[in-house]
Protein backbone atom coordinates (compact mmCIF):
# COMPACT_ATOMS: atom_id res chain seq x y z
CA UNK A 1 0.00 0.00 0.00
CA UNK A 2 2.78 2.09 0.68
CA UNK A 3 4.42 1.72 -2.63
CA UNK A 4 1.22 2.65 -4.25
CA UNK A 5 0.64 5.66 -2.51
CA UNK A 6 4.26 6.62 -3.33
CA UNK A 7 3.92 6.07 -6.68
CA UNK A 8 0.91 8.07 -7.02
CA UNK A 9 2.83 11.14 -5.09
CA UNK A 10 5.44 10.70 -7.53
CA UNK A 11 2.96 10.86 -10.44
CA UNK A 12 1.13 14.05 -9.40
CA UNK A 13 4.10 16.20 -8.10
CA UNK A 14 5.69 15.90 -11.93
CA UNK A 15 9.84 15.73 -12.07
CA UNK A 16 12.04 16.78 -9.87
CA UNK A 17 13.32 20.00 -10.30
CA UNK A 18 17.57 20.72 -10.38
CA UNK A 19 18.85 22.77 -7.69
CA UNK A 20 18.58 26.31 -8.85
CA UNK A 21 15.53 25.90 -11.34
CA UNK A 22 14.18 29.27 -11.37
CA UNK A 23 15.35 32.45 -12.80
CA UNK A 24 15.78 35.34 -10.01
CA UNK A 25 14.87 39.11 -10.84
CA UNK A 26 15.42 42.18 -8.33
CA UNK A 27 13.00 45.02 -9.21
CA UNK A 28 13.61 48.47 -7.93
CA UNK A 29 10.48 50.83 -7.53
CA UNK A 30 11.24 54.21 -9.36
CA UNK A 31 8.99 55.75 -6.83
CA UNK A 32 10.71 54.62 -3.73
CA UNK A 33 13.38 52.51 -4.08
CA UNK A 34 12.61 49.80 -2.74
CA UNK A 35 13.99 46.33 -4.14
CA UNK A 36 12.25 43.09 -4.49
CA UNK A 37 12.75 40.09 -5.44
CA UNK A 38 10.97 37.42 -8.01
CA UNK A 39 11.30 34.20 -8.67
CA UNK A 40 10.51 33.07 -12.20
CA UNK A 41 9.90 28.90 -12.60
CA UNK A 42 10.28 28.27 -16.51
CA UNK A 43 8.67 25.50 -16.54
CA UNK A 44 5.68 26.56 -14.97
CA UNK A 45 5.65 30.37 -15.31
CA UNK A 46 5.91 30.79 -18.58
CA UNK A 47 3.22 31.24 -21.38
CA UNK A 48 3.42 30.05 -24.91
CA UNK A 49 2.83 33.16 -27.69
CA UNK A 50 1.78 30.41 -30.33
CA UNK A 51 3.64 33.05 -33.13
CA UNK A 52 5.55 31.95 -35.72
CA UNK A 53 7.65 34.85 -35.33
CA UNK A 54 9.52 36.25 -32.43
CA UNK A 55 9.27 34.82 -28.74
CA UNK A 56 8.16 31.45 -28.08
CA UNK A 57 7.17 32.29 -24.20
CA UNK A 58 6.29 35.40 -22.48
CA UNK A 59 6.13 36.10 -18.87
CA UNK A 60 3.60 39.16 -17.49
CA UNK A 61 3.91 39.88 -13.89
CA UNK A 62 2.54 42.61 -11.43
CA UNK A 63 5.23 43.20 -8.60
CA UNK A 64 3.98 45.39 -5.47
CA UNK A 65 6.63 46.52 -3.43
CA UNK A 66 6.20 46.52 0.52
CA UNK A 67 7.04 50.18 1.10
CA UNK A 68 4.39 52.62 -0.76
CA UNK A 69 2.41 49.53 -2.34
CA UNK A 70 2.83 50.46 -6.55
CA UNK A 71 2.52 47.89 -8.91
CA UNK A 72 5.24 47.24 -11.49
CA UNK A 73 4.25 46.02 -14.55
CA UNK A 74 7.04 43.79 -16.11
CA UNK A 75 7.14 41.45 -19.24
CA UNK A 76 9.96 39.35 -20.27
CA UNK A 77 10.17 37.40 -23.92
CA UNK A 78 11.96 34.01 -23.96
CA UNK A 79 12.66 32.00 -27.06
CA UNK A 80 11.78 28.30 -27.26
CA UNK A 81 14.43 26.75 -25.27
CA UNK A 82 13.20 29.29 -21.86
CA UNK A 83 16.34 31.56 -22.51
CA UNK A 84 15.36 35.30 -22.07
CA UNK A 85 15.50 37.52 -25.00
CA UNK A 86 14.03 40.89 -24.18
CA UNK A 87 12.23 42.69 -20.76
CA UNK A 88 10.12 45.21 -20.48
CA UNK A 89 9.21 47.13 -17.34
CA UNK A 90 7.20 50.15 -15.98
CA UNK A 91 7.00 51.83 -12.48
CA UNK A 92 10.69 50.83 -12.03
CA UNK A 93 14.00 49.02 -13.05
CA UNK A 94 15.92 46.00 -13.43
CA UNK A 95 18.63 45.15 -10.74
CA UNK A 96 19.93 42.29 -12.61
Amino acid sequence: MKKLLKKISDFLSGPASPAGGFIEYRIKCGKCGESVTIKVFPDRDLNPTYDDDGPAYVLKKEVMDSKCFRMIQIEIFYDSSRREISREISGGTFEK
